[in-house]
């Protein structure tokens, strides 16, 4: 066993992609006696303490890997311990070893809410293309196929407050009406304006224009229209999904990239604020926003800014003013509180 083995086995990490992330991840976690099993099977012996020297040594000496870029002897000996408020639980595996890459979303939303707002949005899209679809086929038929005949005004609705009809924001006004094709009587509501539903009476016919394939598909004649409302709500709904997802990917890209360049440092909560729409949870109050602090990792300069994100740290156990948060630093204007 010698302190040049534990040398010569961290040279060879820095060019062995998979040992070297391996290695990367122990020295975050201040793991030598599993730096001294992965040197067992390359074939180097060393004690635990001769691979922390030489890790102190390497960082003196050698340029340290791409995914060590910015991380000294001090940074790798972060305790999680020494740590008293986590915004994401799951960084405190990252400070272990025991996660490939840290959340760095404190000022954006985490995977699963992009997962949810995805869901939700594709899920509105489809419904309002179902409605597209089948109205379109209806209008079709209709135009191209349909044909008058003679129906009976039985029941006038009139729905009070803010409703959006095909017609515009406000009341709603239905009109049912009744036709006989072939002996069948068919019955059919149909959204109508406030004019034609104050100059219409019960008992009053009307013309309607049916399918004869399917009367059950039927409107007021002259009313026949294609529904582009459908399929404007659903263009905007999808164009929303196609957002969400380009952001999410975006962001998990922009959280790779910076992991394997960061910096970790300690830094304090020096005030907390909770927006008013912010509603406080049974078990105490809770802060919506953070205001923090750190030192740059060259200590030449002391960040002091506003960290808010609701949606986490409404999940979290409640922070308190002086405890020690965890900073991700890539410069000035990429930093996350861990």
């Amino acid at each position: 066993m010698s302190q040049e083995s534990a040398q010569q086995f961290l040279e060879v990490a820095q060019n062995d992609k998979i040992l070297h992330k391996a290695v990367h991840q122990c020295v975050l976690a201040r793991d030598a006696e599993t730096l001294v099993k992965l040197g067992e099977r390359r074939g180097f012996e060393f004690t635990s303490l001769e691979i922390k020297q030489a890790v102190v040594n390497f960082w003196e000496q050698t340029p340290a890997p791409k995914d060590w870029q910015g991380l000294d002897i001090d940074t790798a000996r972060l305790d999680p311990d020494g740590v008293d408020f986590f915004l994401h639980r799951a960084n405190r595996d990252y400070l272990l070893g025991k996660r490939r890459v840290p959340i760095l979303r404190h000022r954006g939303m985490l995977n699963r809410h992009y997962v949810v707002l995805t869901i939700i949005a594709s899920g509105l899209t489809l419904f309002f293309g179902w409605g597209y679809y089948v109205s379109q086929n209806d209008y079709i038929e209709l135009r191209d196929h349909g044909v008058t005949t003679t129906g009976e005004v039985i029941h006038l609705h009139k729905q009070s407050g803010f409703r959006f009809s095909r017609y515009s924001p406000g009341p709603s006004y239905d009109m049912t009406y009744e036709f006989t094709v072939n002996g069948v009587d068919y019955r059919q509501r149909q959204n109508i304006s406030s004019e034609r539903f104050e100059a219409t009476q019960i008992g009053q016919f009307v013309e309607i224009l049916y399918s004869p394939s399917d009367p059950s598909v039927s409107v007021l004649d002259g009313t026949n229209s294609s529904p582009l409302l459908f399929f404007v709500i659903a263009l905007a709904f999808g164009a929303i999904a196609g957002l969400i997802v380009g952001k999410g990917f975006y962001d998990y890209r922009l959280e790779v990239a910076c992991s394997k360049q960061g910096t970790l440092v300690l830094g304090e909560i020096i005030g907390l604020k909770q927006d008013k729409y912010v509603l406080a949870r049974r078990d105490g109050f809770h802060a919506n926003t953070l205001e923090v602090a750190f030192d740059s990792p060259n200590k030449e300069q002391k960040i002091t800014d506003s960290v808010r994100h609701g949606w986490s740290l409404s999940r979290q156990y409640a922070p308190h003013k002086g405890d020690t948060i965890a900073i991700f630093y890539v410069d000035a204007e990429h930093w996350w509180v861990l």
